[in-house]
């Protein structure tokens, strides 16, 4: 008789995390619109999602962060916004891409490739807003005290989410996987 045991995630594993993901983008956007942590959120979802699924949540959570933008934090109407919003979504997958290989998927991973994961996807995000900033202007934003104060939040939130992953998968695995066996190399 067959096993009833699959490698394959059940539709709760699969939709419950990035739905938890998006109410804390939601809550995020509203506490924090303008550093909102769009590399911590990458890098999460690279290091816990299949790519498809993982580019697909990135790309939701900034959806839902320019529509509370727009809406509740009154960002202004006009092409320089709304290319600045597209910029930092783009530049917000690009990191997940850039995640993905660093961290080998779940299977793989440990302490040290989440934290390069995280590095190389946070210059990777940091360098496309930058040359974007080269030509629609803002280059202003890019001092050693705002870039360093972006990845300090960044960094906090990534941590946080990760720990919010562990939780969640150790406290309801059927709902949202098995906890991962992270190593430190």
């Amino acid at each position: 008789m067959a096993s009833m045991t699959t490698d394959r995630p059940t539709f709760n594993v699969v939709f419950l995390w990035p739905v938890a993901l998006a109410a804390v983008a939601f809550l995020g956007s509203l506490a924090f619109a303008c550093i909102f942590p769009f590399v911590a959120i990458a890098v999460v979802c690279a290091a816990t999602m299949r790519r498809s699924q993982a580019v697909a949540t990135v790309g939701a959570v900034w959806f839902v962060n320019q529509i509370i933008g727009f809406t509740l934090m009154d960002y202004p109407h006009d092409a320089n916004t709304y290319a600045w919003g597209a910029a930092i979504g783009v530049a917000a997958i690009a990191s997940a891409l850039v995640a993905m290989p660093i961290v080998g998927g779940a299977r793989r991973m440990s302490i040290l490739r989440l934290v390069a994961a995280f590095g190389g996807a946070f210059v990777a995000y940091e360098m496309l807003l930058f040359g974007f900033a080269l030509y629609a202007g803002g280059l202003e934003t890019f001092s050693a005290e705002i870039v360093g104060l972006i990845a300090r939040n960044d960094a906090l939130w990534f941590v946080a989410l990760m720990v919010l992953r562990l939780a969640l998968t150790s406290a309801a695995p059927r709902l949202f996987g098995t906890a991962p066996a992270l190593r430190l190399a």
